[in-house]
């Protein structure tokens, strides 16, 4: 987790995210039942379905421009057209996978209610804000671009609204956490969103969104 905020190269923080990815399955399945492992099954799969699809948008960010250095990327991707936005776009649900953004979140409800009251503390505390960390990566280097900030805004507001009522619709209290914490990030993604959008007051919603 250290090594996805500490890197300056993206391959580098794709590397330790998917190290992270496998090291955190083994917590979802601590318990060795079939009930866990049902859950590990649906995690590991769509974290390794969503790293694949980041791996391509890297892969494809490689192919145009000269650096994968996180300062550099911005100037070297301002010239290189409308592809930035497919770029973006795939690095994104990597992330947005983990960060449980809306329509990537069903893996939540699944995870959160067999695997120990701990690893639902560090699941919701520490993983899925290392996806929101991605996100607001990816939009530093597309330079805050309108287009795509306004995506990740309205996916923000889904995650709002929808987390919070499937919430107040379940009894189970680890399922009411899941969707509690797919609301929570969903307002983080609000203020990341909107740093796009409020060009005059946009440090005021960065630290909103951080500080969240």
């Amino acid at each position: 987790t250290l090594g996805v905020f500490l890197s300056e190269h993206i391959l580098n923080l794709f590397t330790f995210f998917e190290l992270m990815t496998v090291t955190s399955y083994f917590l979802v399945i601590h318990d060795e039942d079939e009930f866990t492992h049902r859950a590990g099954n649906m995690y590991i799969a769509m974290s390794i379905a969503g790293g694949l699809i980041q791996l391509m948008g890297i892969f494809l960010l490689f192919s145009y421009v000269p650096t994968l250095f996180l300062s550099d990327i911005p100037s070297a991707l301002a010239n290189v057209g409308n592809i930035k936005y497919l770029i973006a776009i795939l690095i994104i649900i990597g992330f947005a996978v983990k960060a449980c953004m809306f329509p990537f979140h069903i893996w939540l409800p699944k995870v959160y209610p067999p695997i120990p009251s701990p690893a639902t503390a560090l699941f919701s505390g520490v993983l899925t804000k290392t996806g929101v960390f991605g996100i607001l990566i990816t939009l530093q280097f597309m330079n805050y671009d309108i287009l795509l900030s306004l995506i990740i805004f309205f996916a923000g507001l889904i995650n709002m609204f929808l987390g919070g009522l499937l919430a107040i619709h379940h009894r189970n209290i680890k399922k009411v956490f899941a969707y509690s914490s797919m609301s929570q990030i969903g307002y983080i993604l609000f203020g990341i969103g909107a740093i796009g959008l409020l060009k005059g007051h946009n440090y005021d919603v960065y630290y909103a969104g951080i500080f969240h």
